[in-house]
């Protein structure tokens, strides 16, 4: 054995990309690691997911509205990280890891904002993602009950938080008029 002249190349073959080539499917969120939870996004935020841009496909008293699929996606990717983290004992909090862990449960719970719902999103992307990755990951499966817990009262506390943001930028949008 020699030691490569650069060291840590990374491929970008990881699980979701080999899933997905095996599965012969162009796009790793089209693979079945991925589907069970974006299943799950659509029945929660009520609008089906379309992997191409659908323009005016959910119509707004103002009229028709763009739908990002991205957004479907970033909420199953960071509801699964959110899964894993937490399994693993990160908590959420306001440095280190923990930070990171909030900041990605938050930025999904903006995307589902963004798409229209506001109830709970992740502790239901959790529970789909213990079903489809539970049998491989049981630390998933064993701390069942702390991750949706946790997630749940973060979730609750972020989007009164954001409600109280877009209700103060009401206010002052209002008096601008």
């Amino acid at each position: 054995m020699v030691p490569l002249p650069k060291p840590s190349v990374d491929t970008g073959a990881g699980l979701e990309r080999i899933a997905a080539v095996l599965q012969g499917v162009a796009n790793n969120f089209h693979s079945d690691v991925f589907t069970p939870i974006i299943e799950e996004v659509e029945k929660v935020v009520g609008i089906k997911y379309e992997p191409g841009f659908a323009l005016g496909r959910q119509p707004t008293p103002s009229g028709p509205r763009a739908i990002d699929p991205a957004s479907f996606r970033v909420i199953a990717d960071h509801a699964r990280a959110v899964a894993f983290l937490l399994a693993d004992g990160v908590f959420p909090s306001n440095d280190g890891r923990g930070y990171v862990l909030r900041r990605i449960l938050r930025r999904a719970v903006r995307h589902a904002y963004r798409l229209g719902t506001r109830d709970l999103v992740t502790p239901r992307m959790v529970e789909a993602t213990i079903a489809v990755m539970g049998e491989a990951y049981p630390d998933l499966v064993k701390h069942r009950d702390l991750v949706l817990g946790i997630v749940g009262r973060e979730e609750e506390r972020f989007l009164r938080t954001l409600q109280r943001g877009v209700d103060l930028l009401d206010d002052v949008l209002t008096e601008g008029d």
